[in-house]
């Protein structure tokens, strides 16, 4: 009797939508300095975490950090389809890209 293999992916839910949607609810209204330092404290940390563990996330927006929810300060960074671990070796990012010439056929020239 043969086995499939299986996978299991459990992820966090996030129900308190994107940066980009809470800042074009806001449109019209002037975030207090505050505000928008502990948004970018959040992001800037994230991404500490992921460069410290060799992680190029390549897809910052503001649609793929979410907060945790709604009415909440906590944000989530998401979307790590991008997303590429530097091998031992690699020194640059353009060497996480070589991957992708099989695997996606358009990457947006922000990416790049």
């Amino acid at each position: 009797m043969q086995r499939k293999e299986e996978s299991c992916l459990v992820v966090e839910y996030l129900e308190g939508g994107t940066l980009q949607s809470v800042l074009s609810k806001k449109r019209a209204i002037y975030l207090p300095e505050a505000e928008i330092l502990l948004r970018f404290e959040q992001i800037v940390s994230a991404f500490s975490y992921l460069h410290e563990n060799n992680v190029l996330h390549r897809n910052l927006q503001t649609q793929n950090c979410f907060y945790l929810k709604k009415n909440s300060s906590t944000l989530k960074l998401g979307d790590f389809k991008l997303a590429y671990r530097l091998l031992e070796g690699e020194q640059e990012a353009s060497d996480g890209f070589k991957h992708l010439k099989d695997e996606i056929h358009f990457v947006p020239p922000e990416v790049l």
